[in-house]
């Protein structure tokens, strides 16, 4: 598994925990509202990541975008 491989792998499973967090409407708004800026910034990563990827020939289908490479 390459280097970049494993970042997005972890990357994702960060991103999910966090749309739980921000999705939990038990925890007060402005609580959640303030970590939206690392949430953006995990998915430009992702994003980032997913383009590398891409150029560098190799082709991910939407599953593996989606649940992990």
């Amino acid at each position: 598994m390459s280097v970049l491989t494993q970042e997005y792998n972890d990357l994702l499973k960060r991103f999910y925990k966090a749309t739980d967090y921000l999705d939990d409407n038990s925890i007060p708004l402005r609580e959640r509202e303030r970590w939206i800026p690392e949430y953006l910034k995990i998915a430009r990563r992702l994003n980032e990541i997913v383009t590398e990827i891409r150029k560098s020939g190799r082709k991910l289908t939407n599953k593996q975008i989606m649940e992990g490479i």
